[in-house]
């Protein structure tokens, strides 16, 4: 089955239709393959209308538009394109960091109050887990290349995934990027993260991208919000992205988790309850949050400042 994507409508789907692009693709080929945690997901082969630019992507057809910018490989070459889609297999777990548990010192004294902090994250009751909507496993998230870090920072990327082409990518601009995730990322380097940002003073900036799109409950994206507000100076800001699905406002389970399909400026309400000064950048996917308020960071983690549950 031959399905068409373009800019007015999508004339054909698999499943339930999917909204198209800005620009005009089809879908050569698609097949399920298994993810590092063992889950089926969809890995597809879209080329451009015009036949001269071919992208591969991870992600349930009937929520993940075709996007170049969430490609896992593109090119310009039929064969080429044929041969990596073929030839690709399951995701490795050896290639993801952090899949192993892996040994970490025991925090005394002024450390203590750290210890179970992601112990209890995932007591958060989140019905649909996002383990499996980390889905960039070699391009870089677009949050990253859409705002301009000072060199010399730190940067939490709270929810960032399995993957390190982010970090990557900072470190060449002298930027050490700390990635926090309960699901994707094992406890010793969670707390070894939480560390170094708490020797740090805060964070001076915080990339949630791809995350309050894929949690059902407010509640839980209401803490989201806090927990990285809790991690960034006073002073510093946190870009938060968002992937707009389908963009028909209709939520539901995906086969990776679960999607809001909501448009960006529909988030605006619930990070201004954290976020008071947060701003959309234009009709862009980016929502620009100041940390005006005092936040942990200026007392640099006192007893009990920073609960995750």
């Amino acid at each position: 089955m031959r399905i068409v994507y373009n800019k007015n409508k999508a004339i054909k789907a698999s499943r339930r239709p999917v909204r198209a692009s800005q620009d005009g693709y089809e879908l050569v080929k698609r097949k399920d393959i298994r993810d590092s945690g063992g889950w089926l997901t969809e890995y597809s082969l879209y080329r451009t209308t015009d036949g001269k630019h071919y992208f591969c992507m991870f992600g349930d057809s009937d929520i993940y538009e075709p996007d170049p910018d969430y490609a896992d490989w593109e090119g310009d070459s039929y064969e080429e394109a044929i041969e990596w889609f073929d030839n690709y297999e399951d995701l490795d777990s050896d290639d993801i960091y952090g899949a192993e548990e892996e040994p970490y010192e025991e925090y005394t004294g002024e450390h203590d109050q750290y210890e179970d902090v992601w112990d209890s994250i995932k007591d958060i009751d989140q019905e649909f887990s996002s383990e499996n909507t980390s889905i960039n496993k070699t391009r870089l998230p677009k949050v990253f290349s859409i705002v301009n870090f000072e060199p010399g920072t730190v940067n939490v990327d709270y929810g960032g995934g399995r993957f390190d082409n982010a970090a990557d990518y900072l470190s060449d601009k002298d930027v050490v990027n700390i990635v926090l995730d309960p699901f994707n990322r094992s406890k010793g380097h969670n707390r070894e993260g939480i560390n170094l940002i708490r020797e740090h003073g805060g964070a001076d900036t915080a990339t949630c991208s791809n995350v309050l799109n894929v949690i059902k409950e407010p509640q839980n994206r209401i803490q989201v919000l806090e927990n990285i507000k809790s991690l960034v100076k006073p002073g510093g800001t946190a870009y938060i992205y968002i992937h707009e699905g389908n963009k028909d406002d209709v939520e539901g389970p995906t086969r990776n988790g679960y999607q809001l399909n909501k448009k960006t400026d529909k988030y605006l309400d619930e990070v201004r309850q954290v976020f008071p000064n947060a701003q959309q950048k234009g009709k862009s996917q980016l929502i620009i949050a100041p940390n005006d308020g005092a936040g942990v960071a200026a007392s640099r983690y006192s007893d009990n400042d920073l609960v995750v549950c």
